[in-house]
């Protein structure tokens, strides 16, 4: 019983602050400093990859890399910390709670329009379960090099994650959280499904600006 205590305590202790950690706009910043506002161009999204899209690559990895580790430090640190006073079911649980914070934080921010989350919930999952956060990073990576399209790299590396705790030795409830969150992912896509279905849907090119330009004419 003292325990489950501990858990609920440390829960509720923990989710404000990663909730808050969420609403850190890394992607907007990057792309104020390389002279954009990420509202007014591209596709208008607050992410990563329209980071690329009208700043470049380098720019659009640099707010990729700030948002993976938005997701990957708190829950790697629930990992590590709440494992001395946790058994391991319960210190997952709690890590479970702080990355869906985490990511609802960059999804669902106070006081202006949120991302998709995708790159905050890699970071997470590598945090989770490292081998197959690595899959679905290395699966983004490889599609985004066929497709150039950031939707459909997205919805393939979330897919990733649900097939890889299925196949490993994960708890039976992971599986199923994992699941819901690759459809979640697919459900913030299908304004981008439904722009690719009439070959709307912009790809994000290398140097990002000329694809941005094309977009707009």
């Amino acid at each position: 019983m003292a325990m489950y205590n501990h858990c609920v305590i440390l829960a509720c202790f923990l989710v404000i602050p990663a909730y808050l950690i969420g609403n850190i706009p890394f992607s907007v910043l990057v792309a104020k400093i390389a002279g954009h506002d990420l509202y007014e161009k591209g596709s208008g999204n607050p992410g990563a990859s329209n980071v690329a899209r009208i700043a470049g690559w380098k720019w659009g990895i640099l707010a990729m890399t700030l948002d993976i580790l938005k997701g990957f430090i708190p829950t790697l640190s629930v990992l590590i910390f709440a494992d001395d006073f946790l058994n391991p079911q319960q210190t997952r649980v709690i890590a479970y709670l702080v990355a869906f914070a985490t990511m609802l934080g960059h999804v669902v921010p106070i006081g202006r329009k949120g991302g998709k989350g995708i790159a905050t919930g890699g970071g997470a999952a590598l945090a989770l379960f490292p081998l197959a956060g690595i899959a679905a990073i290395l699966t983004w990576v490889i599609m985004m090099k066929i497709t150039k399209i950031p939707a459909i790299s997205s919805i393939v590396a979330a897919a990733v994650l649900p097939i890889w705790i299925g196949i490993d030795h994960y708890y039976w409830w992971e599986f199923v959280v994992v699941t819901l969150l690759f459809v979640f992912v697919t459900l913030r896509h299908i304004p981008n499904i439904r722009r690719l279905m009439r070959r709307e849907e912009s790809g994000v090119t290398k140097s990002g600006r000329d694809q941005y330009q094309e977009d707009k004419n």
